[in-house]
C-alpha cells in the first residue's frame, strides 16, 4: 500500500507539469501545484479555450510566483507608451511585446486567441522565433498596462526593458546629433 506522501509525489500539475506538493489543489479531477496554475486553467475553461492542453501535455508555465500588483504601472506613462506603440489611431493600438515563455504550439494557440479572453484585444499574431506577440488593441477601451496584465494572468508576462527601447528607434534617431546634420558649438 502506498503512503499518502508517495501518492502526492506522483501528482503533477495539469497546467505546468511541475510536481505537486502535499498541499496541491484539485479541480475538475485535475491537480494543480498552485492557485495561479488553477486560475489560468479556470480562465481557459471559462472561455472554452481548454484545447490549449490538447496540443502539448502540461504546456503552461508555473504560476507559483505572483506578479507585484503595480508592476506594470509604468505602462501608463505617455513617454513609455510612445516608445512601445508602433501605431495608434482613434480605433486601435499596435504593439509588439517580447514573451520569453513562448515555447510550444499551445502557446501559439492561446496567444493568438487572446481576443476570446478579452474583447479589448482585436488580434494577436505570434512570431515564434523571436518570441514576440504583435497585438492590436482597441484604443478606446484598453491600455498597455491592461494588455500586459492580461498576458501575465495567463502565464506570459511580457519582458519590457526600458533600456532596450532605444534599440527599437529608427537608426536615424539613434545617431548623435552631429551625424544627423546638427552641429553643436
Amino acid at each position: 500500500m502506498h503512503s499518502q506522501r508517495e501518492i502526492t509525489e506522483q501528482l503533477h500539475c495539469y497546467h505546468c507539469g511541475d510536481a505537486c506538493s502535499d498541499n496541491s489543489i484539485a479541480r475538475d479531477d485535475k491537480s494543480f501545484c498552485c492557485h495561479g496554475c488553477m486560475m489560468v486553467y479556470e480562465i481557459l475553461q471559462q472561455h472554452a479555450l481548454c484545447d490549449y492542453y490538447s496540443f502539448n501535455e502540461n504546456p503552461g508555465t508555473s504560476q507559483r510566483v505572483a506578479v507585484r500588483k503595480e508592476k506594470f504601472a509604468f505602462l501608463e506613462d505617455v513617454q513609455v507608451q510612445q516608445q512601445l506603440i508602433s501605431f495608434r489611431d482613434e480605433e486601435q493600438i499596435r504593439v509588439s511585446l517580447y514573451l520569453p515563455q513562448i515555447h510550444c504550439s499551445s502557446c501559439l494557440y492561446l496567444l493568438e486567441n487572446l481576443h476570446r479572453l478579452d474583447k479589448k484585444v482585436i488580434s494577436g499574431r505570434v512570431n515564434f522565433e523571436r518570441k514576440e506577440i504583435d497585438l492590436v488593441l482597441s484604443n478606446e477601451s484598453t491600455s498597455l498596462r491592461q494588455a500586459a496584465e492580461l498576458l501575465t494572468s495567463v502565464g506570459y508576462e511580457p519582458y519590457i526593458s526600458l533600456s532596450d527601447l532605444d534599440s527599437r528607434k529608427p537608426k536615424e534617431e539613434r545617431l548623435p546629433a552631429r551625424r544627423r546634420g546638427f552641429l553643436f558649438r
